[in-house]
C-alpha cells in the first residue's frame, strides 16, 4: 500500500486482496454452514449480504489474531498480504463450524425458549431436517404406485438439499420378508426420482 499524505492508493491488486478478505471468508463460511443445515431460499442480493456479515463477524471476533500476527512478526509486503488472506480463512472455517454445530443442536432455540422467545426453525424443511441430522439408518420407502422398498441409508447415501428435487440414493437394498431383512447382493444401491416417491419411515434396527 503507498501512503502519500493522509490519502491511501490502493493498486487493483490490493483491491482483490481487500476484496477477497471482505467477501471470501463469509461465502467459506456461509458454504460450510449450509452444508451442515440446509437454507432456506434466498435472494442474489440477500446472499452477498449474508456473505458480508459473516466477513465482518470473522474479523470482528478474530481481530486479535491480526494484531498479534502483525505486533510480534516482522513480514514483507507480500507475505504480509497471504497471512492476511490465511488468517481471514481459517477464521472463516472455524466460524462456519462453530455456527453450523449451534445451528444443529438447535442451541439458540434452546436459549430462545429458556426466555420464552419464539423463532422460527433455522432448517426449512422436514427433510431437510431428517436428512441433515440422522445417522445410519434403516429405511422403507413407499412409493406413489403403493410398493415398498427396503434399503440402509448410511455414509455412501444421499438425500438431494434442492428444495426442487427432493430425490434420494439409498446405497443398500434389502428384501423384507416376514421381518426379515436380506440384503440384495450384487446391487450397488438404488436411486429414487422425487416424484416416485410417497413417504418414507425410519427403521431403528433391520430386526424391527
Amino acid at each position: 500500500m503507498k501512503r502519500e499524505g493522509r490519502a491511501t492508493n490502493f493498486t487493483s491488486i490490493e483491491q482483490v486482496f481487500l476484496a477477497c478478505i471482505f467477501l471470501m471468508p463469509g461465502f467459506l463460511t456461509s458454504g460450510i454452514i449450509d452444508g451442515m443445515c440446509p437454507p432456506k431460499k434466498e435472494s442474489d442480493f440477500n446472499k452477498a449480504l449474508k456473505y458480508l456479515c459473516y466477513s465482518i463477524f470473522a474479523l470482528a471476533i478474530f481481530s486479535w489474531a491480526y494484531i498479534l500476527a502483525f505486533k510480534h512478526l516482522d513480514f514483507t509486503y507480500a507475505f504480509s498480504w497471504f497471512v492476511t488472506i490465511l488468517i481471514s480463512l481459517v477464521s472463516a472455517v472455524i466460524l462456519g463450524f462453530t455456527i453450523g454445530i449451534a445451528k444443529q443442536k438447535r442451541l439458540v432455540c434452546y436459549i430462545a425458549r429458556l426466555f420464552k422467545v419464539p423463532l422460527s426453525h433455522p432448517i426449512p424443511t422436514a427433510w431437510d431436517y431428517t436428512f441433515s441430522t440422522c445417522s445410519a439408518s434403516w429405511l422403507i420407502i413407499t412409493l406413489i404406485n403403493g410398493q415398498q422398498l427396503a434399503g440402509k441409508y448410511d455414509s455412501n447415501s444421499f438425500s438431494s438439499s434442492d428444495p426442487d428435487e427432493r430425490d434420494i440414493l439409498v446405497e443398500e437394498l434389502y428384501t423384507v420378508k416376514n421381518g426379515q431383512w436380506s440384503k440384495v447382493e450384487g446391487n450397488k444401491g438404488i436411486y429414487i426420482a422425487k416424484n416416485r416417491i410417497s413417504h418414507i419411515e425410519f427403521i431403528e434396527s433391520e430386526d424391527a
